[in-house]
């Protein structure tokens, strides 16, 4: 008996010296159970029914880490799609004009999901090889608080009935990069909460889960027709991407594939949303609590199974320390299958991704980085990776997306370094930054590139909170309601729509007769004065063309009454460069600040008030009572936007944190405009001044035919104290200027109102290269004359919102 009792001593010694969880295996019999409830291969829900078509391509779906068939499931046609928004589109009237049906059936919806929370919690597990805990204690409580507080919406939002409705039928393409429930679903509640109906498409391997949550819906009375589920390839995506019959698209998943939806929607007239996969940087400070930060850090790294990667920058007096106990922490994780309870991670077994992980991490090592790995690469898979030693132009720290549990830890001595270094990528989805400073966090936050920043936290996500990034990661937001505003457009808003045909031609530097001398001498060409020459803008400064070359403005009757500049590629870029100095220091202003210059141009412009209405009247040929209205209407603009400087910076936003979450809109950087044929003095002044009223800067280019109020307004901004570079003024061809603004990487946004559906096509066709935000359409000429109802979605276009999430807990705990 003694021999036995020193055993089980020495057993519960080495228990507690390890602290390793014993292996717990879940079962999937509840998954068997229920796709036996499915006629194999699965069909598409449509209509709430399971359908059953035939002569469909069929997809296997394997669970990750067996690798064991589950079910198969049919691949939709462009058939199949269109049937489905069909029936979407049918379903949509009634459900739209019942917003307490809305409410209570979200509701109803979120209890079911309660109700079933253990079947969708494995169904998730095995398709997507998440562990069971990440499914179970994150995604599916954030499914069911999006619910609830999406319930409420319809109930409290129809203050926006008169100015918004909602798209009729809204498409989500889900493809397997991104298979998270965090999202997906979230973006099925948005668009039911605000009236829209819905078509899903989702890659095979995270079909099961889209259809199982489809199905509950449907079980807690959603009516048929407003939820269909279709699996679907990448064909499927652009098929469903180009249909005429669609008027919103979702896209969560990899960047290549959002750049083939966005070119094959170029043009189609559609509204369109992004969230695409991007690596989070964690920034770690000498001053932070390392222990705490290093639990951030692999949560970060864990999180939906570590298919992005982290890049973790360390400040360099605590690097060795900080990678000495990280190390430690990975001799801690749990590596294993997803069915084990216990596991933090399970291994990455794609073959493609594997392989691809494998390449990276050879090349770094290389490069002489060090390499640390608890597991060896076999063929179960690839383990979660930790590397140091990685110099900044390597491959490893430049991609914008590593599909694998790859973390690289870089070092930076000052909080102005850690930001160049976190900001230099195309993507920017989110950040955490971990310091007991508080004052560093902020100022640290707020000029990191991203959409979302964690102070001393990490994923934490709340329905009342936008989510979303910027740049290559997309320029959507979920949550909250931005999430909402993603579902509806305003009512004055008229699409593009050339049926996606872009023409590569279009736009191309040419010769035309306007830009040869004018031959029509008459009794106004040799009368005696001081010829007006008028010149690019841009810089603080007038400038000749880069080309040296003019073209001919004609009045109403087609007499030529001026020249002005004919701009081109090379002075696109020198106004971006301008731009670029200009803007970040416009940007720091306080609203006030930029407010009082709003107010100095509105009145320099009305002691100029003749001038401009003489000019309008040569132009256009409208009566003095017109163009004088339309000069009085652009002061009424400009104070309008002068006084939005200061009142659209954002919220405190209500969650479960036990902290303060903060929604800041900040300025979306570059804009490019190009200025509508209606009412061309007024346009130009509606939109620049909207756009630089929170602090962005504008390449504009005015109306072609009637440039010259316009250009007579860099005289007004010269002398009310606008910043170099704010404000830039190119004319030409706005066919060839439009296409130049939309190809350069540095312009963040692009708007392109009241042109021509073949440009609109065009610049979102160009806008896939950098994921430069696009506004394109057109509006009744008499809604430049309401600014205050336009005024919500200009400033919506004029900023991103950016999520500032900051825990408390100093005194209580919770």
């Amino acid at each position: 008996m003694a021999a036995i009792a020193d055993r089980m001593s020495n057993v519960i010694l080495q228990i507690f010296q390890e602290l390793n969880y014993a292996q717990v295996t879940d079962s999937d019999d509840i998954v068997k159970v229920w796709l036996s409830q499915h006629n194999s291969p699965v069909g598409f829900l449509m209509d709430g029914c399971l359908e059953q078509p035939n002569e469909r391509e069929l997809k296997g779906i394997i669970n990750p880490c067996t690798k064991i068939e589950l079910a198969k499931v049919f691949l939709g046609k462009e058939e199949d799609i269109e049937t489905a928004i069909s029936i979407a589109r049918r379903a949509q009237e009634e459900w739209c004009s019942q917003p307490k049906k809305r409410s209570r059936i979200l509701y109803s919806i979120a209890r079911n999901i309660q109700k079933h929370q253990r079947l969708i919690t494995l169904v998730e597990n095995i398709t997507s090889c998440k562990p069971g805990h990440q499914v179970r204690d994150v995604d599916i409580p954030y499914l069911i608080r999006n619910l609830y507080h999406f319930a409420g919406w319809p109930l409290i939002s129809t203050n926006l009935d008169d100015c918004w409705k909602p798209f009729e039928v809204t498409g989500i393409m889900i493809h397997k990069d991104l298979n998270s429930l965090s999202i997906i679903p979230w973006r099925m509640v948005e668009a039911l909460a605000v009236g829209s109906s819905v078509v899903v498409l989702a890659s095979p391997e995270c079909y099961l889960s889209a259809l199982l949550f489809a199905e509950v819906c449907i079980s807690a009375g959603l009516p048929p027709g407003l939820l269909n589920v279709i699996a679907s390839d990448e064909l499927g995506f652009e098929k469903l991407s180009s249909s005429p019959n669609i008027e919103k698209l979702v896209f969560i998943g990899s960047t290549q594939m959002a750049k083939s939806i966005r070119k094959v929607s170029a043009g189609c007239g559609k509204d369109l949303s992004l969230h695409l996969c991007s690596r989070p940087v964690v920034i770690v400070f000498d001053s932070a609590d390392q222990d705490s930060a290093i639990e951030g850090v692999i949560e970060t790294m864990i999180i939906n199974n570590g298919k992005t990667g982290v890049k973790v920058l360390l400040q360099e007096s605590i690097f060795n320390k900080f990678h000495s106990k990280l190390k430690d922490r990975f001799k801690r994780l749990r590596v294993g299958s997803c069915m084990d309870k216990n596991v933090d991670s399970t291994l990455v077994t794609e073959t493609a991704s594997k392989e691809y992980l494998i390449k990276l991490v050879d090349a770094a090592q290389l490069e002489g980085a060090e390499i640390f790995q608890v597991h060896p690469v076999g063929d179960s898979g690839f383990p979660p990776t930790l590397i140091s030693n990685v110099q900044t132009s390597s491959i490893l720290t430049i991609k914008e997306f590593v599909p694998g549990p790859i973390l690289i830890l870089l070092p930076f001595r000052t909080p102005k370094e850690a930001i160049a270094l976190a900001n230099n990528s195309l993507s920017g989805l989110s950040a955490s930054v971990w310091t007991e400073k508080i004052s560093l966090a902020l100022e640290v936050s707020r000029y990191l590139k991203v959409g979302t920043v964690w102070i001393n936290s990490q994923n934490m996500l709340d329905a009342a909170a936008g989510f979303g990034g910027c740049r290559e990661s997309g320029y959507s937001r979920t949550g909250g309601m931005e999430g909402l505003m993603e579902f509806m457009k305003p009512n004055w808003q008229i699409s593009f729509n050339n049926g996606g045909q872009v023409d590569q031609k279009f736009g191309q530097a040419s010769i035309n007769k306007d830009l040869l001398p004018s031959f029509q001498p008459d009794e106004t060409t040799f009368k005696l004065g001081v010829d007006h020459t008028y010149k690019l803008y841009y810089g603080g400064a007038q400038k000749r063309p880069d080309g040296n070359s003019s073209r001919a403005v004609y009045n109403s009757k087609g007499k030529v009454i001026a020249y002005v500049p004919d701009a081109g590629k090379k002075d696109v870029r020198n106004a971006v460069e301008a731009s670029l100095k200009g803007q970040p220091s416009w940007e720091k202003r306080p609203g006030h600040s930029r407010a009082q210059i709003l107010y100095y141009i509105a009145e320099n412009m009305e002691q100029r008030k003749n001038a401009f209405v003489a000019q309008l009247e040569e132009m256009s040929g409208k009566t003095e009572e017109e163009c004088l209205q339309e000069v009085d209407q652009c002061v009424s603009s400009l104070f309008t936007f002068a006084s939005c400087c200061d009142k659209f910076g954002g919220t405190v936003q209500e969650t479960q944190l036990y902290g303060m979450v903060i929604t800041s809109q900040e300025a979306v950087g570059i804009i490019g405009i190009i200025c509508p044929e209606e009412c061309p003095l007024l346009a130009f002044v509606t939109l620049v001044a909207s756009a630089i009223a929170r602090g962005n800067s504008v390449i504009v280019v005015p109306n072609e035919k009637q440039p010259l109020a316009a250009l007579d307004m860099y005289q007004v901004f010269d002398t009310s104290d606008v910043p170099p570079g704010v404000i830039n003024i190119l004319t030409g061809s706005q066919d060839h200027l439009a296409r130049c603004l939309a190809e350069h990487q540095d312009i963040q946004s692009i708007w392109y109102y009241g042109c021509s559906p073949d440009g609109a096509a065009v610049v979102e066709h160009a806008s896939s290269q950098n994921f430069k935000r696009t506004w394109v359409g057109s509006i009744n000429m008499q809604m430049w004359y309401k600014p205050s109802e336009i005024c919500v979605k200009l400033m919506k276009e004029a900023c991103h919102n950016k999520t500032l999430w900051i825990p408390m807990g100093e005194i209580f705990a919770n």
